[in-house]
């Protein structure tokens, strides 16, 4: 995907033949709030990341007010980079390298658009669009996309990237958004976001779940590490911990589970209850990450820790 900016400043547009998306920008140096934005509308209804193989889609427009808050979040962070040389150096073809639209429940539009700032420092951010009202995500939410863009396809990452779920048995979806997370050599994993819907399109992190880790380097076993999310009840929900093993001699192991409680349709989850049957693991039924900042923190915000 980077590399394909070149395309972009040499004119061609995002109709060419090329194997990832480029949003259609100038080719200038100018950054917001003069680039032009489009988004890319895949046939799976999913968004691209560096090497991928699926057809790409076609051009979509991007209404201007999704554009208007996208311009505003990255004029945002260009304001803080304190190194001169590398804001100058930014262009509209780097900054946005992609962006897609993603066709949402009740007949909304989700663009996800990832916004690089250079040396590896990128992020998704997520805007939901109301085409009946015109109304747009005022302040949207991101993850980080550096892991994403370069994790070549491990066994990790499954698709689709972007999903819906109804955690809260309610009729109204979350969206949901996979995130390839990782930290040397001690944490390699993947977490899923949920967001829920607020009435004026606001995204709000209800649930980040760590779904599949690879064993830790402190740990003496070679497993897989899944959690499967249960729904017990419109705010009650499990989350079982399971050690799968590939060398088809050791059976899979049930690590223990939480059950984890909302307080309302649109609140975060939290755990009230842990069952480890190994105690050494009743502290890592919801993370495997050892620098966590606490398993509810963990669950309101994912993996926040980053280079």
């Amino acid at each position: 995907m980077r590399v394909l900016t070149v395309a972009v400043m040499l004119g061609l547009t995002a109709c060419s033949s090329a194997t990832s998306p480029v949003s259609v920008a100038d080719s200038s140096s100018q950054v917001p709030p003069t680039c032009e934005l489009a988004a890319f509308e895949t046939p799976d209804n999913d968004i691209r990341i560096e090497g991928d193989e699926r057809p790409v889609g076609r051009v979509a427009p991007m209404p201007t007010q999704v554009a208007a808050v996208l311009h505003r979040v990255a004029a945002r962070l260009i304001a803080n980079i304190d190194d001169a040389e590398l804001k100058n150096d930014l262009t509209c073809a780097t900054l946005f390298p992609g962006s897609y639209k993603i066709s949402a429940p009740e007949r909304r539009e989700l663009f996800v658009a990832e916004i690089y700032l250079g040396f590896g420092v990128g992020f998704f951010y997520f805007v939901l669009h109301d085409p009946a009202t015109g109304d747009v995500t005022s302040v949207p939410p991101r993850v980080y996309s550096k892991w994403q863009q370069i994790s070549d396809h491990d066994d990790l990452l499954q698709k689709p990237f972007v999903a819906s779920e109804d955690l809260y048995q309610d009729n109204h979806r979350q969206i949901v958004f996979e995130e390839r997370v990782h930290n040397g050599t001690v944490y390699n994993g993947v977490v899923y976001h949920y967001f829920s819907v607020g009435p004026r399109l606001e995204l709000t992190r209800v649930l980040a779940l760590e779904t599949r880790v690879f064993t830790p380097t402190d740990e003496p076993d070679d497993a897989l590490y899944v959690r499967k999310l249960t729904r017990l009840a419109p705010l009650r929900l499990r989350l079982d911990l399971i050690a799968m093993f590939e060398d088809g001699v050791t059976e899979h192991r049930k690590i223990g589970f939480v059950i984890l409680e909302s307080g309302g349709s649109g609140l975060p989850f939290r755990v009230v209850e842990r069952h480890a049957e190994d105690l050494h693991y009743l502290d890592a039924l919801v993370t495997l990450s050892w620098d966590s900042p606490g398993d509810d923190v963990f669950l309101r915000e994912g993996y926040t820790f980053y280079y």
